[in-house]
């Protein structure tokens, strides 16, 4: 992931650049023939725990890089197979990552009304 950043930053130095935490994961899940165990949840429980340092050093190396951490936001009861979110989880991802870059974006408005108004 350090990588990734100090890539995407090199070439678009003026780009403001989000990083956003996993989701949780379920205990065990059914995905496309398989049964997952916990090493799913603990490896994105290893990234997620990580990423908060990781954003902080690159800020500290003057790159514009900014931590949405979204754990807590995506419940278990938010993943259509214990996975991958369903639309629920979308939508609360979409929002609240949104809401996190909005400051950004010069925007006036935030998604919940936005999407009302279809």
């Amino acid at each position: 992931m350090s990588t990734l950043i100090y890539d995407i930053c090199a070439k678009q130095p003026q780009a403001e650049l989000f990083v956003s935490t996993i989701p949780q994961m379920a205990a065990s899940a059914y995905v496309g023939g398989v049964i997952t165990t916990g090493l799913a949840n603990s490896n994105a429980t290893t990234y997620n725990s990580a990423m908060q340092s990781l954003i902080d050093k690159k800020i500290s190396q003057g790159k514009k890089v900014h931590f949405v951490d979204t754990r807590g936001v995506i419940l278990l009861t938010d993943l259509t197979d214990g996975i991958h979110p369903n639309q629920a989880g979308y939508d609360k991802m979409v929002s609240y990552c949104f809401n996190a870059i909005k400051p950004y974006l010069g925007l006036k408005t935030d998604v919940e009304s936005s999407t009302k108004k279809k």
